[in-house]
């Protein structure tokens, strides 16, 4: 109970936050969604459910036990496991631009990217996430992917790190695909089905004041790009976000549960 009354608060929050766009928002197409959006997100939690979508939180913080469930099982035994992130400068894009973005073409564009690594060769396996980050100061989105590799696909993302370096912009970032041993896989495996887009600001660097790097300390998205996110979110499904690669069974079960979950009606 403590956990779902902790999820309707996060929800309210969210709704505060359309609304306060609401007032300020002149098209009236767009006033329209958002005024929809928060009806039915205000139903919900007048009646002790959830709104089934991926705008909100107590939806999504259900959900992801039972991703993260379905993950733990496939990685059971397995000898070699990495988790890995993804991020390139030249994916980067304006905030004003987000109601347009498309999570299911950027999952396609990296699993063909993977393609041209060599996954189809590989025994392993590949699961990644589409996330994304906001940098106000700039009026920036950094859309990227978390995910976990298995078996022979561990050394597929040496080679994809080696090409992302000819393919993104010179000034991006030095290493495009980060990879770590799996030792914390509650931390790990969680954040990989992190359900929110934060906002993170650049600034000076603790070590060099001269040195503007981006800051570990995450925020909330601004309230106009926390808008676009949040339609964003309620237009897509949850496949939208996630793509296995090389596990036919694992998938399956992605989508059984996505469907069951989506088949929960208020």
């Amino acid at each position: 109970m403590n956990d779902q009354l902790q999820f309707d608060s996060e929800d309210k929050k969210r709704i505060s936050s359309l609304r306060r766009t609401l007032k300020k928002e002149p098209n009236t197409r767009r006033r329209k969604i958002i005024r929809r959006l928060i009806r039915r997100m205000n139903y919900a939690i007048s009646n002790e459910t959830f709104y089934p979508s991926l705008s909100s939180a107590t939806y999504c913080n259900i959900l992801q036990l039972g991703e993260i469930k379905l993950l733990r099982r496939a990685i059971r035994g397995q000898p070699r496991v990495q988790v890995f992130h993804i991020v390139l400068k030249r994916w980067a894009f304006p905030s004003e631009e987000l109601a347009s973005f498309s999570p299911d073409k950027f999952a396609e564009r990296i699993r063909f990217h993977f393609r041209t690594a060599g996954i189809s060769q590989s025994d392993g396996w590949i699961l990644y996430r589409v996330h994304g980050e906001e940098e106000p100061h700039s009026g920036t989105i950094w859309p990227h992917v978390h995910g976990i590799a298995v078996g022979d696909a561990v050394d597929i993302l040496e080679g994809l790190n080696a090409y992302y370096n000819k393919y993104d912009v010179h000034d991006g970032p030095k290493r495009k695909v980060m990879m770590q041993d799996l030792k914390n896989i509650n931390r790990q495996i969680s954040y990989i089905f992190q359900t929110f887009w934060p906002c993170r600001y650049k600034g000076p660097s603790a070590s060099d004041p001269n040195k503007v790097i981006r800051q570990r300390r995450k925020g909330r998205l601004t309230d106009n790009v926390h808008t676009q996110w949040m339609i964003l979110m309620d237009s897509i499904k949850p496949t939208s976000l996630i793509t296995v690669i090389g596990n036919a069974p694992l998938s399956n079960n992605y989508r059984s549960l996505y469907h069951r979950m989506r088949s929960i009606s208020l």
